[in-house]
């Protein structure tokens, strides 16, 4: 399903498809397949995500409580919640105050607040992590999001 505009799948929702294409994208409910955000994914709710989610940057809200099933291949991350599960990035993760991220990860820098925590291990390097080896096809992660983009 390609949409290439907003998706928004609220609490009670439930949406099945093998690949959906969009430009942004506001999770509350259920997904299965694969979700491919051009620009933003913000993941809100809680439970077990069970879809593959790739996006340019993502962020998790400050109510979410977040298993993930797949690693979240993003070009930039900042975590207000709470996230368990692998994560692969392309530029940078903030971990606000409040927040936590628990599982292995791969960027190219990782901050964490004052109040923030982070548990597991990881790997910073020069290029960050390679989501684009996550994803299906041929379809391709745009870089991290530097402070001059818009999106």
């Amino acid at each position: 399903m390609d949409l290439r505009g907003t998706l928004t799948v609220r609490a009670a929702a439930n949406l099945n498809s093998s690949c959906v294409i969009c430009t942004d994208a506001v999770i509350e409910g259920r997904i299965t397949g694969t979700l491919y955000c051009e620009s933003s994914l913000e993941l809100l709710g809680s439970g077990r995500i069970g879809f593959k989610a790739f996006a340019r940057a993502a962020s998790i809200g400050k109510s979410a409580r977040l298993e993930l099933g797949f690693p979240l291949a993003v070009g930039s991350l900042e975590v207000r919640g709470q996230l368990h599960g692998p994560v692969v990035c392309s530029g940078g993760i903030t971990i606000r105050k409040g927040g936590t991220l628990v599982g292995n990860f791969e960027a190219r820098a990782i901050m964490v607040e004052r109040g923030g925590a982070l548990e597991g291990s990881g790997r910073i390097t020069a290029s960050g992590g390679d989501p684009a080896a996550l994803l299906p096809g041929n379809i391709k992660v745009p870089g991290p999001v530097t402070p001059g983009d818009r999106h």
